[in-house]
């Protein structure tokens, strides 16, 4: 389906070839400015900087990390009934209806448009979005409940759906069955949490892009979930968080333009790998609270306006390998025992590359805490072995620790 407006439609026609990204930037002002008074909000960037922009058409979102409409406007559905089980050819007009008839494993696809619904599933099943020319399909929850409740027995599968418009204190995909899959989607304009577990295990959170939600991507209360992939940006609360769970991975999420709350946080948890994350622009990059057996792996932290990774009253942690820079502080480290801080780079930040307090059976060694305000300081409690380490050009001093710790 086309665009209404001519001039509209002969500026996305050039957008599809070309290549030039200020050219690029110019088209779409374009087709944003010919749209009418249906209004949604929109991001654009500047460079390598989100910045809010004027109002786009309801159906729109638009991609700033490589200038792209992803969902272009969609006034009615493509089709008379574009919702298709795939194991029997037949067609619905709603996504719901096409649940409520399938059996368990069949696949239901649904092409182009924008489906004001809140789906719930409680049955083993793939709901699989069809981009048709006219952007992925879109599942409003019309601001009333969630946009798709994942329930029952759980080998549910989401591909390639669009969701917006939760209520209140509902998720926008919310997840309360076991070895389910969210990937590939993107979940915006949520004023609760844009994908959420609650009191499930082995589910998987891949490749999806979160954003302008309250909370980006939340584990509560479950075992062994995954996010792996995932984009998470302009979120008011955490971008990606677990709280009282085991044994969850995150690898390989991006997490930025989050000014006023935390990248990455881990609370009351367990056994939880934190590795190969790139987190920019967020207060705390990475902050772990009363969570232990924890590993923080080989992240990229940077311009974070507070700690990039802050460790308080936990146990067992381990912290290796990780780069933060230009951020208050590197590496905090606060009434925590039994844990190791080795191989990481400290440099280029506000204050310090290190800064401990209380802590006690620590070891801390082989970091780079260069160029910082101080290296590696604090007050120490306890026997802890700190050694090895690296703390040159520092504006204060090098290593400067105090306490009654050895």
């Amino acid at each position: 389906m086309g665009y209404s407006n001519a001039t509209v439609q002969a500026a996305y026609n050039q957008l599809q070839v070309e290549n030039n990204p200020t050219v690029r930037q110019q088209l779409c002002d374009q087709i944003i400015g010919g749209m009418d008074n249906d209004y949604a909000g929109i991001w654009t960037c500047t460079y390598n900087e989100y910045r809010p922009h004027r109002a786009e058409l309801h159906g729109y979102v638009y991609n700033a990390m490589d200038m792209r409409l992803l969902y272009y406007p969609m006034y009615d559905a493509p089709v008379e009934y574009p919702v298709e089980n795939v194991r029997t050819s037949q067609t619905y007009a709603s996504i719901q209806e096409a649940v409520n008839a399938a059996v368990d494993g069949d696949t239901i696809v649904v092409h182009s448009g924008i489906y004001r619904e809140n789906v719930y599933i409680d049955k083993p099943l793939t709901l699989r979005g069809i981009d048709d020319g006219s952007g992925l399909p879109v599942v409003d929850g019309m601001g009333t409940f969630c946009a798709l409740l994942l329930d029952g027995s759980g080998n549910i599968t989401i591909e390639n759906i669009c969701a917006t418009n939760s209520s209140g204190t509902y998720p926008t995909i919310d997840i309360h069955s076991d070895h389910s899959i969210v990937r590939d989607c993107v979940v915006y304009n949520s004023s609760s949490v844009g994908i959420h577990t609650w009191y499930s295990n082995d589910n998987l959170v891949l490749d999806n892009v979160v954003f302008n939600s309250h909370m980006g991507i939340g584990f509560d209360h479950g075992a062994r979930n995954n996010a792996t992939g995932n984009h998470v940006f302009s979120t008011s609360d955490i971008g990606l968080c677990v709280s009282d769970s085991i044994d969850a991975v995150l690898l390989g999420n991006q997490i930025s333009d989050i000014p006023s709350n935390n990248g990455i946080g881990c609370y009351r948890s367990g056994g939880i790998l934190i590795m190969d994350n790139i987190v920019s622009n967020c207060q705390n990059a990475i902050s772990i609270g009363e969570s232990n057996d924890t590993i923080v792996e080989a992240n990229t932290i940077s311009n974070g306006s507070g700690r990039g990774i802050d460790v308080g009253s936990s146990i067992n942690i381990t912290v290796s390998g990780n780069t933060a820079s230009h951020c208050s502080d590197g590496i905090c480290i606060d009434n925590s025992n039994h844990s190791a801080f080795a191989w990481n780079d400290l440099n280029n930040n506000v204050n310090n590359g290190i800064w401990v307090n209380g802590i006690d059976s620590c070891n801390i060694s082989f970091n780079n805490a260069s160029f910082n305000q101080w290296g590696i300081s604090g007050n120490v409690a306890g026997d802890n072995l700190v050694g090895w380490n690296v703390a040159n050009h520092n504006m204060d001093s090098g290593i400067n620790l105090g306490g009654s710790g050895g």
